[in-house]
């Protein structure tokens, strides 16, 4: 008899904290496709996430037993979902959210290869603004600058805000480079985290591409989950709303 035993959820936080994150979700499979949704689920569910950012999402496609990704994390999870088809209408981005519904929009953004786009969420959290958004970056050099341009644009100086993605670059990167231009923030690095821990893969990590960037928050706390239910780990940051 095999018996899995989950890690204690995180304990609640005050009123004037939340937790944001981000989470590559792989269609729901993990590292050796095996179907994790529920996996991923808990994963989010043990870390206390308020707002998450998720990429690689399916909604329908044949290969993902046409689950809805998006649609059972939020039910599952109780929480509101804003979803961006980029392929098909069949995979894209998400941002879920707890709390009331809020205001949302999306964008796509120039892609020659995969398309993408970006998400956001006007939230209003114990009567605090807060501005969320999550992104997934290509993997061509003559995708990316183009589509981070075209992202930041789209978020504008709306602040406070957090901007949470796969962006497939790594922290010295132009692309990063771009979002700190923006104003955004690195939680590990402004709380003297170093080195940060690595996101991708998720068995042997040996890159850190998965970011949650933080403007006019203050980051309290920010760890990466050491689940294995998708192929990217999953980055937390615990913030205090100004």
């Amino acid at each position: 008899m095999v018996v899995s035993v989950w890690p204690q959820a995180k304990k609640p936080l005050p009123e004037d904290r939340l937790r944001l994150a981000t989470y590559n979700i792989h269609y729901g499979y993990d590292d050796d496709w095996h179907t994790t949704l529920e996996d991923i689920a808990r994963t989010i569910e043990r870390e206390g996430v308020d707002v998450i950012a998720l990429q690689e999402v399916d909604t329908g496609r044949m290969t993902s037993y046409c689950a809805d990704n998006a649609y059972f994390l939020a039910r599952r999870l109780g929480m509101n979902v804003v979803y961006l088809p980029t392929v098909e209408h069949l995979t894209g981005i998400a941002l879920l959210y707890k709390g009331p519904q809020a205001p949302e929009d999306s964008t796509l953004v120039a892609s020659l290869q995969e398309p993408t786009g970006v998400v956001h969420a006007a939230l209003t959290w114990k009567g605090m603004d807060l501005h969320s958004y999550g992104i997934w970056l290509g993997l061509s050099d003559e995708d990316t600058m183009r589509q981070i341009e075209q992202a930041l644009e789209f978020i504008g100086a709306r602040s406070p805000a957090s901007f949470g993605g796969d962006f497939n670059a790594e922290p010295d990167s132009p692309e990063v480079g771009k979002v700190f231009q923006a104003g955004f923030a690195d939680p590990f690095e402004l709380l003297g985290i170093s080195p940060a821990p690595f996101t991708s893969p998720a068995i042997d990590p040996e890159s850190r591409i998965d970011f949650v960037f933080v403007r006019d928050l203050i980051p309290v706390d920010a760890w990466v989950s050491d689940s294995l239910a998708s192929d990217h780990r999953m980055v937390v940051v615990e913030v205090n709303l100004p």
